[in-house]
């Protein structure tokens, strides 16, 4: 939970606490924290049960860009919070393991004051949400590659 914790702390001070409540949404903060405390966070949801939540279109639909006001979280969406933080993991591990070199580039792009949507389009080609359905098309047709 240190490490999840530190996660969001490290990324604020890196990019800036406004960029950080404006330009990132609740489900990257929580699925980039998960992911790097190794599912801290998350621990009582298992992979398995978080995707065949998502196959069964119990899930968030995630967004490009954070809010000042009213930020989105599991709630919003009728999850419970480690639902949510571990199902924003899975997706946040595909971006990553699909290219860390690129994944890595999202951050400078933050630090500059870009969306989360345009950290993606510059780094990966795609917007949050082509990236999300090719993220479920993967899940469906090869659960392998979600890892």
């Amino acid at each position: 939970m240190l490490t999840h914790e530190l996660s969001h702390l490290q990324l604020s001070q890196t990019i800036g606490p406004w960029h950080y409540q404006t330009r990132l949404p609740s489900w990257f903060k929580e699925g980039l924290a998960v992911h790097v405390s190794g599912g801290g966070g998350a621990e009582n949801v298992s992979e398995q049960k978080a995707v065949e939540a998502i196959r069964g279109g119990r899930t968030f639909r995630p967004e490009g860009a954070g809010h000042l006001l009213f930020m989105r979280t599991a709630s919003n969406y009728g999850l419970k919070p480690h639902m949510f933080y571990r199902q924003s993991e899975l997706f946040v591990r595909w971006l990553h393991h699909d290219n860390p070199e690129r994944f890595a580039s999202i951050f400078p792009a933050l630090k500059r004051g870009d969306s989360l949507d345009e950290a993606l389009v510059s780094a990966y080609g795609f917007t949050v949400e082509a990236g999300w359905q090719w993220f479920r098309i993967n899940l469906d047709t090869d659960p392998s590659s979600r890892i």
